[in-house]
């Protein structure tokens, strides 16, 4: 064979050889997923033939139909992560390998529920609440608050306390997120009385003690018989003492945070509570 042959058998083994070497792809186990349930059809790459590859789990739990089939179908996940490693040799012998982490959410668990309504009175002004379900990982539970006052010790608890609530009704929501599976969600009112079994707070109160919004004035009948005077605000805590001028006439209360207030007094031996709200 002529020597000027050798030239033109390089250029030949250049073009047709090397290229395919450097096409060869390095492996791709596929995106990280979250999954509503125990299955997925994984999502590899795969090797240009020679090549070839296999799966292999390196934490978490689960089953391959097919440990050498890139879209292998995967089942029996439990909930939470599993990680799955995908390693290929390609045609030229290199060895590359690629991670991919599956999260399972089980569809099974119960919505959430915040438990039943809860009435208690001063001085008591916290509540142990009564979520459900529990908050196993990966789903996420938490409380909130979407009225009113309180405290909350620890907001992923689903029993947790709640301290320092507001008179009046205070409504605090549970909230699970379980991944694609979706997020469920429920309220409970937890209202907090100044007393138990207080007097009229009717026509007849109203007669006595009156709030005026549009001025911001409290103003109290003149000539009722009325003594121990006192205004609480929403959690409880005794304002100032109405002075002795305040018996008759009216009170301003225009720099006064907003918010709920009660009025009591013992009217003609009687206690009696009246209610008002400050708004700007």
């Amino acid at each position: 064979m002529s020597t000027n042959l050798y030239p033109f058998l390089s250029l030949f083994i250049t073009a047709v050889f090397f290229p395919t070497l450097a096409m060869a792809q390095p492996a791709y186990a596929g995106p990280d997923v979250m999954v509503c349930g125990d299955e997925y059809d994984m999502q590899a790459n795969t090797p240009a033939p020679p090549g070839s590859g296999v799966w292999t789990l390196i934490s978490g739990c689960g089953f391959l139909m097919d440990d050498t089939d890139p879209n292998t179908h995967l089942y029996g996940l439990c909930p939470g992560s599993s990680v799955w490693r995908w390693s290929t040799v390609d045609a030229g012998g290199v060895q590359t390998s690629s991670v991919v982490e599956v999260i399972s959410f089980d569809p099974n668990v119960p919505p959430a529920n915040a438990g039943p309504d809860v009435t208690i009175t001063l001085p008591n002004n916290y509540v142990q609440l009564q979520g459900s379900p529990e908050p196993n990982p990966p789903m996420l539970c938490s409380w909130s608050i979407v009225s009113g006052t309180g405290t909350i010790a620890n907001p992923s608890d689903p029993n947790t306390m709640v301290h320092d609530l507001g008179v009046g009704f205070n409504v605090f929501r549970w909230s699970c997120e379980n991944g694609p599976c979706g997020t469920t969600l429920d309220e409970v009112n937890v209202q907090l009385m100044l007393v138990s079994g207080i007097g009229s707070t009717g026509a007849e109160i109203s007669k006595l003690f009156h709030y005026e919004p549009s001025t911001q004035q409290l103003v109290i009948t003149k000539g009722a018989p009325i003594t121990d005077m006192m205004i609480v605000d929403a959690l409880g805590r005794s304002m100032t003492q109405l002075p002795s001028s305040a018996g008759a006439g009216t009170w301003d209360l225009s720099a006064w945070p907003t918010g709920m207030y009660l009025l009591r007094a013992t009217v003609g031996g009687s206690s009696q509570v009246y209610r008002f709200v400050v708004e700007r």
